[in-house]
């Protein structure tokens, strides 16, 4: 966005110069990309607002499909909670450990999930790579192929990768 900003701004400037460079405005003439192709911009603008919508309704679902499973997890032991408050336990203690169970259920969930999901990346980057269609000449003059393997990438990722990653994000993101 920051780049769509100063072209903007830079559009003039580029007219202003062409006119002191007393070209034929005939033949030269600059013209944005929103004003050659004034539905890209409008189709971008949809395809964000439909990719956030379906992200918003995707988030919801998995949401609740989880608060329901721990509202029944809670549900199906309420004569356990009650055989712990005749024991003598405190209704606050009982919240705590429903609290606790949770946390450590979600930790549990959240490791697997990464631990498993990286894995299967690098399976298969390690295997089949990423396609890149379209790219190969543009690819040739770097070096790069439309097909990327890349059978040392175990290689290249250290532990301190999954512990530096999260930390140095929004540093990333600023610069």
């Amino acid at each position: 966005m920051k780049a769509l900003q100063q072209l903007e701004t830079l559009l003039p400037q580029l007219r202003q110069q062409l006119q002191q460079l007393n070209l034929n405005s005939a033949n030269w003439q600059i013209h944005d990309w929103d004003t050659l192709t004034p539905g890209l911009k409008q189709l971008i603008q949809s395809d964000q607002i439909t990719s956030a919508f379906l992200y918003i309704c995707l988030v919801l679902v998995v949401t609740f499909s989880i608060l329901n499973t721990f509202l029944m997890a809670v549900l199906e032991r309420t004569r356990e909670f009650g055989m712990l408050l005749a024991l003598g336990m405190k209704a606050h203690h009982i919240s705590l450990m429903v609290w606790l169970e949770s946390l450590l259920l979600t930790l549990l969930g959240l490791l697997l999930g990464l631990l498993f999901g990286g894995l299967l990346v690098l399976y298969y980057y390690y295997y089949y790579g990423f396609s890149y269609p379209g790219m190969e000449e543009i690819g040739a003059q770097f070096g790069i192929t439309g097909k990327r393997k890349n059978k040392d990438s175990h290689k290249n990722i250290s532990k301190s990768n999954y512990f530096c990653y999260p930390v140095l994000k929004p540093k990333f993101k600023e610069g």
